[in-house]
């Protein structure tokens, strides 16, 4: 039996970091946030809209953009599926 990889094509992805420039960086949709009072530049209970319906957003999972839609991945999974391909 032969072995065989599977080709991940490049994606766009930022690290939630419950702060609004994170989230208009990813340019993804919010569907629901919840503030902070005495610190506006952040948000948490983030969701967003994703190919799959409105996603709840933990503080450290990754905002994906593949293939023109955006998805959530936690950043386990994102740790070991993915890798940079450009030095940051």
């Amino acid at each position: 039996m032969k072995s065989y990889s599977k080709i991940q094509a490049p994606i766009q992805a930022i690290q939630w970091d419950e702060s609004k420039r994170t989230l208009d960086e990813s340019s993804a949709r919010m569907s629901g946030c919840n503030g902070h009072v005495d610190r506006p530049d952040e948000c948490t209970n983030l969701s967003i809209s994703t190919a799959n319906g409105s996603k709840y957003v933990h503080a450290g999972d990754w905002i994906v953009l593949d293939d023109g839609q955006f998805y959530v991945i936690s950043n386990a999974h994102f740790q070991s599926s993915y890798y940079p391909t450009q030095p940051e």
